[in-house]
């Protein structure tokens, strides 16, 4: 029987990767895989209603011996305590919640881990993150991590790369707030907003730091799972503005038509 990877000892210090969950289970699989070897910790915040408000089980709970292999590194986050309300502002407030749940996990962090944070379809590449690790830069730096975008599924890719939000990776020391930290935003063309974006992130995060864009350093699954996966994600993510509110039956047409493509 082949081994379980396990996570590397000294000299290097633990990492641990961070993100949110709804019902993503094939990518959670490539994520593990693809990480185990320099993660300490995986830890998943999942919640029992959708950032819309909606009941919805604990699907990693409920199906957490498919990940049997990775237990004794998997930190489960169960959010009971979601903020309530119907309005669009109330949906962020839940995800932004979420998110910043994932902190109740790494409580023994000691302030120079690592801490990788993102959302579960936002795979980092191992060998960039390993790279990031050994140079053990000092100071208040986050790393932004540039990732290629593919979206509804794994052979449809878009021209342009995922940097907005997506992974961010910092010592432990320099996070107050994990939704802070996902609001780093890279540097802009623009010299003055590309200012206001440091400024932002500076002051959101109660320091002055340093954003070091990563290229090419992983890939965005985004609504994988054909267009009955697509419309239950846009029945339960964050967003409700109207034309997004019509896009369920749409996007049975749209999404299925690219596979004809």
């Amino acid at each position: 029987m082949k081994p379980t990877q396990q996570p590397p000892t000294s000299p290097r210090l633990r990492l641990f990767d961070c993100f949110t969950f709804f019902n993503e289970f094939e990518l959670l699989e490539v994520r593990l895989n693809e990480l185990s070897p320099l993660v300490s910790y995986f830890v998943i915040a999942e919640a029992p209603i959708t950032f819309q408000g909606k009941e919805k089980p604990l699907y990693f709970l409920e199906n957490r011996q498919r990940f049997a292999k990775f237990a004794d590194r998997i930190r489960h986050v169960v959010v009971n305590d979601m903020p309530v309300g119907s309005r669009e502002a109330d949906h962020w407030r839940r995800e932004h919640h979420q998110r910043n749940a994932l902190a109740n996990a790494i409580a023994d962090a000691a302030p120079d881990d690592y801490v990788m944070l993102s959302d579960v379809d936002e795979i980092p590449r191992a060998s960039v993150v390993s790279s990031i690790l050994d140079q053990n830069a000092g100071g208040p730096i986050i790393h932004l991590l540039e990732l290629a975008m593919f979206r509804f599924f794994l052979n449809f890719r878009e021209p342009k790369p995922w940097l907005r939000n997506g992974p961010r990776l910092t010592r432990r020391r320099y996070v107050n707030s994990f939704q802070a930290l996902r609001n780093t935003r890279p540097p802009a063309a623009d010299p003055i907003n590309s200012f206001r974006r440091w400024l932002s992130a500076s002051m959101q995060l109660a320091r002055p730091i340093r954003r070091n864009v990563v290229h090419d350093a992983g890939w965005h699954f985004s609504s994988l799972g054909g267009a009955e996966a697509y419309a239950e994600k846009l029945r339960s993510f964050s967003h409700i503005e109207p034309e997004r509110r019509t896009l369920p039956d749409n996007a049975m047409v749209g999404v299925a038509g690219i596979t004809a493509c």
